[in-house]
């Protein structure tokens, strides 16, 4: 049999197929199956569901979820907050979240570039956020310098912000510092060893060093997780993303060993009524479900935009 043609007789009707035989292979068939669900851009996808999972979790969970909301909570009723609240994260906090992953997922673009596509006068709102985001990416990574400067300095055997303010001698008299009489130990270490804070705003003071190299390990840590896209990137939110929980879960087994552990919950959640129908009540719960989902800051349309179109 002729396989380059095949000639159909039924009923004396000749069906001729013009169209030439390629045998098609299960490595070739595996292809076509997969373009299907890969986007025509050849955009890289995520590794696995867990990775886009992770990445997503990562964007939004940040250091207002450890110190901030906690303390607006007891600001502002204790669990009398947690009303309004949660009934914000229902009607207007879980319903934008998914339509900025949507706006990723469907045009595979940033914030930018998806509000673009969506009407070119909304294009503003995606420069306006990606520029909220921006700025905050710069304070993030002087908090990771802070971080890494602290971390180095307390493997000291003695902690240097525990140490006692220096003296000063001045005849046969010993006082110590102006600056240690109305500053903590902590905060003298804080400006005049971390920071070298100059004594006014006229003196430039030296160049700080330390400093200087913990900002430049935190822009080279950001550079070698992102340095082959996706690829190092979701394997890093493996980390990144699970260790905070981990922590958060170490912390409050500890704390709640502490002595007087059930009378500080009981204060925290303590609620204070009068506060229910105040105005800034309802404005911190806006405000802290936007910055718990991380809405304002561009980061939502980023980890849809390396996942298909159906995912």
């Amino acid at each position: 049999m002729d396989l380059d043609r095949v000639l159909i007789h039924h009923d004396q009707l000749e069906v001729e197929i013009a169209d030439d035989y390629n045998p098609v292979t299960n490595d070739e068939k595996e292809k076509t199956e997969d373009s299907e669900t890969i986007p025509s851009d050849g955009r890289e996808q995520w590794g696995s569901n867990l990775e886009f999972i992770l990445s997503t979790i990562g964007s939004v969970v940040g250091l207002g979820n450890l110190w901030r909301f906690p303390i607006k909570v007891k600001q502002y009723g204790g669990a009398v907050f947690l009303i309004p609240y949660f009934t914000m994260l229902l009607i207007e906090g879980i319903p934008l979240f998914l339509v900025e992953l949507w706006i990723g997922q469907k045009f595979r673009a940033g914030c930018i570039g998806g509000f673009y596509k969506i009407h070119k006068a909304l294009s503003g709102i995606g420069f306006a956020t990606w520029m909220i985001g921006f700025y905050t990416n710069l304070y993030y990574n002087a908090v990771i310098m802070y971080t890494i400067y602290y971390f180095f300095a307390s493997l000291q055997k003695t902690l240097p912000w525990a140490a006692d303010c220096p003296i000063m001698e001045q005849g046969e008299f010993e006082y110590p510092k102006n600056c240690c009489t109305t500053n903590t130990k902590a905060s003298y270490y804080w400006y005049y060893k971390v920071l070298h804070i100059s004594p006014d705003i006229s003196t430039a003071g030296s160049f700080n060093w330390d400093i200087t190299l913990c900002l430049l390990g935190a822009w080279l840590t950001c550079f070698l997780c992102m340095i082959k896209g996706i690829k190092t990137s979701g394997k890093v939110v493996y980390v990144t993303a699970v260790f905070p929980f981990i922590a958060l879960l170490g912390l409050f087994i500890m704390g709640m060993t502490l002595e007087g552990a059930m009378e500080g919950v009981k204060y925290f959640f303590d609620p204070t009524y009068k506060f229910a129908a105040d105005r800034p009540v309802g404005n911190e719960t806006v405000e802290s479900n936007w910055r718990h989902l991380a809405k304002p800051y561009c980061w939502l349309e980023l980890p849809p935009r390396f996942s298909t179109v159906y995912h």
